[in-house]
């Protein structure tokens, strides 16, 4: 959560916020030492009234910034805490029941009566769901929600499918939250024809360049630019992995632990029982040679070793504008043992592009690996 305190010329006070939270896409959050009106202003410069209840009140952070205007002293303004703690992503598996364990917090110095409403997904119910709590003071209750979930449950190509909870916080607060569901990948048999994961969208980019006016001809415009189609499977011995990456320029002046400033793909893993994360980079050098890299490697795991077990194969095809990496990550090489792969593992990645000038952006599937390194925002891979 991130929030910043300003005095408005009005004399009013002026609350941003925003949540980095990774799994809700807002939480609701309590203000006390309100000794007047309120009101949320979006980025846009809508005013929303917001009730206040005893010299408090409750707002909803969410990952756009929004501001609450105020009226009080600035010294007796008191963030109040989150009614909700949410943390980690809720993940799925389709074809069985998957339980999603959201906790509930009374931040107020009174009873606290919490009415729940859950609406799913299509392909998604919930079962025994619970619909109210009464919270005593300072209460905090983990609350597991039974999800049914079809076999044929497959979230929206751009958008993910979303679990909502309509949400009533005694007179301070009516809203909804929502969860994005994120079904369990299993791997088959061999590499796929259907890809695992298709990157081309906007939403999925991080830019890297300035925005200045000088730098607009680096920002990502399309996916022609830069996108992938990423296909993972799985022999006796290895993880297979291929991505088909659509590059209008292929640049890759460097090598080793510098590999990710130029075009490369980096492949972040957290495997159960590991102390520490897998960082692996794939890369097409400058002489049309692969190089396969280890950046990170948990506790006990030679990063040296285990890059020079993985086979790795690039080509590039100059008028199709695509560059095809082809490996196989040894299981013994990162320690993926037959508990730990029906148990499920964390894997994420993003592809670097590079045109010549500077790391311009990445594209990639989840957050945690250029902004920071986060496995809980990862999808979960099932080796069944």
């Amino acid at each position: 959560m991130e929030a910043f305190l300003f005095r408005g010329r009005d004399g009013k006070l002026l609350l941003a916020v925003w949540s980095n939270d990774a799994g809700a896409d807002s939480i609701p959050l309590r203000l006390a030492g309100v000794t007047g009106a309120a009101a949320e202003i979006d980025l846009f410069g809508n005013v929303t009234p917001l009730p206040v209840w005893r010299g408090e009140l409750a707002f909803k952070a969410g990952r756009r910034p929004a501001t609450v205007r105020v009226e009080a002293d600035a010294a007796g303004l008191q963030p109040g805490g989150a009614f909700l703690r949410s943390g980690a992503e809720f993940t799925v598996t389709p074809g069985s029941e998957s339980t999603v364990t959201p906790e509930f917090v009374n931040p107020t110095g009174r009873p606290l009566a919490v009415k729940l409403a859950w609406k799913t997904p299509a392909g998604v119910t919930v079962r025994d769901a619970v619909r109210s709590l009464r919270l005593k003071p300072g209460e905090a209750r983990k609350v597991p929600v039974r999800l049914a979930v079809a076999e044929t449950f497959t979230p929206p190509e751009r958008e993910p499918a979303v679990l909502q909870l309509g949400l009533e916080l005694g007179a301070l607060w009516k809203g909804s939250v929502g969860w994005p569901l994120h079904p369990v990948v299993r791997l088959a048999q061999g590499v796929p024809r259907t890809p695992t994961f298709v990157l081309r969208d906007a939403s999925q980019v991080i830019p890297f360049v300035p925005n200045v006016p000088d730098k607009a001809h680096l920002f990502w415009k399309n996916a022609a630019d830069l996108s992938a189609e990423i296909r993972l499977g799985r022999d006796k011995e290895a993880l297979l992995f291929e991505a088909a990456v659509t590059d209008d320029v292929h640049h890759q002046p460097y090598a080793g632990a510098e590999a990710w400033k130029g075009d490369n793909i980096q492949i972040a893993m957290k495997l159960p029982g590991q102390n520490g994360l897998w960082e692996l980079g794939l890369s097409r050098l400058r002489d049309n040679s692969g190089e396969a890299f280890c950046w990170l490697a948990p506790a006990g795991f030679p990063a040296e070793k285990t890059a020079a077990a993985i086979r790795l194969e690039t080509s590039r095809d100059e008028r199709a504008k695509r560059t095809v990496y082809r490996a196989a990550i040894p299981f013994r090489a990162i320690g993926l043992t037959e508990a730990a792969a029906r148990r499920g593992f964390r894997f994420n990645l993003i592809v670097n592009d590079n045109d010549g000038e500077m790391r311009e952006s990445c594209i990639g599937i989840a957050p945690g690996i250029a902004e920071d390194k986060d496995p809980e925002r990862y999808p979960t891979l099932v080796i069944p």
